[in-house]
């Protein structure tokens, strides 16, 4: 994993079980782009212990898509 997905897998582990959309994670890193978030949530979906889901953002509220750390 890059340091950008090391730290994006943290925010969610502290959060466990939390959703937040991309926009939401992209506020907390805001040297990365929206494309490098998009990028390194779906590279941490294919691994055991995060998920994707369409869901309400903890932080925005909006329902869309998601992912969580379990």
């Amino acid at each position: 994993m890059d340091d950008l997905q090391n730290k994006i897998a943290a925010f969610l582990r502290a959060r466990r079980g939390l959703p937040f959309c991309t926009d939401c994670i992209r506020e907390e890193f805001a040297y990365a782009t929206i494309e490098d978030v998009i990028c390194k949530t779906e590279r941490l979906n294919v691994q055991i212990d995060h998920q994707t889901a369409n869901d309400i953002c903890t932080r925005c509220g909006a329902y869309q898509p998601v992912i969580l750390a379990l």
